[in-house]
């Protein structure tokens, strides 16, 4: 692949595939449903040399999905998100907004929350080089 090629925004088929793969591994992980990978490995019947391949891999996957979310939003971002969760804490404990939602909405939103800081972390780094003009290639291509 040339620079150029390389040096293109990432397209928004890209994007939405991207947010579709932290909403699944979000939700398949935890959900407030009691359908989730979680519970699988906890309560199934299964082989234990199964559910621990399982539980290894979900793991390894998060890691990689949290490293690569960790390098697009760097320290700034994530301390921008940390600021705006207190925010968020504050004003619920001062208006009570989220009063009125059961267990299971507020654990939906909490998780959308997550799915959303991640996903931006996956594409943080197109986002702020295209703004700033540079490529969202960290090294050159020899």
């Amino acid at each position: 692949m040339s620079y150029a090629q390389v040096r293109k925004s990432l397209p928004l088929k890209s994007f939405v595939l991207r947010i579709l793969l932290v909403a699944t591994l979000v939700f398949a992980t935890v959900n407030p449903s009691k359908y989730t990978l979680t519970t699988w490995l906890l309560a199934s019947s299964a082989p234990l040399s199964v559910r621990i391949f399982i539980a290894f891999a979900l793991f390894a996957v998060w890691i990689v999905i949290l490293r690569i979310a960790w390098q697009g939003l760097r320290a700034f971002g994530f301390s921008i998100v940390l600021c705006i969760g207190v925010l968020l804490v504050l004003l619920e404990i001062r208006f009570d907004f989220l009063r009125g939602l059961s267990g299971f909405s507020l654990s939906l939103v909490v998780l959308c929350l997550l799915t959303a800081v991640t996903s931006l972390g996956l594409v943080g780094s197109y986002l702020v080089r295209g703004l700033s003009g540079q490529s969202p290639v960290v090294k050159h291509p020899p």
